[in-house]
């Protein structure tokens, strides 16, 4: 149930980021901007906002934000790659009309974009990130090897580690 409601979450900061593009590149070209130009400062700003909504929101991330910036950007552009080449095979390939094919490639890269940020950007892993609300417990195991470490090693009147028997 939660993967749903992410996937309804990730879907929404979708929306949100293909209005915000949109929008900020008819003010660009408005104010001047070549389009070339204001199109890729949309897709920036449309980046930018959908890697916040997602950490905040989508994800609940509370990892380092760079890690996760530098990952988002790579999923971005593998997302942009893959754009491009399904719309390659559907137009020039198959013979499928620009728009349709534009609307069938978007399926396979959403659900390859929303994997990877899921997995691989905002996932959680022990180094990665701080336990939050969502956070399962570690196993008993690994709890009591880790109070038996504590219990193990104190530190000396100098600051040292010493083993404590």
């Amino acid at each position: 149930m939660r993967t749903v409601i992410q996937f309804a979450r990730f879907g929404t900061v979708g929306v949100s980021n293909t209005l915000l593009s949109f929008v900020s590149y008819a003010v660009a070209l408005q104010l001047g901007v070549r389009y070339l130009l204001a199109g890729a400062g949309a897709f920036a700003f449309g980046a930018v906002n959908g890697f916040v909504l997602n950490r905040a929101w989508t994800f609940g991330h509370r990892g380092p934000k760079w890690r996760a910036g530098w990952r988002y950007a790579v999923v971005q552009l593998a997302g942009l790659i893959a754009t491009v080449a399904l719309l390659r095979l559907a137009v020039g390939g198959i013979g499928l009309p620009r728009l349709p094919a534009q609307v069938a490639a978007a399926v396979p890269v959403t659900l390859l974009c929303f994997a990877l940020s899921r997995v691989w950007v905002f996932g959680a892993s022990t180094t990665d990130a701080a336990p939050g609300p969502h956070t399962p417990a570690p196993p008993a195991r690994a709890r009591a090897d880790g109070l038996r470490r504590l219990r193990h090693t104190r530190g000396g009147a100098s600051g040292e580690r010493v083993a404590v028997r």
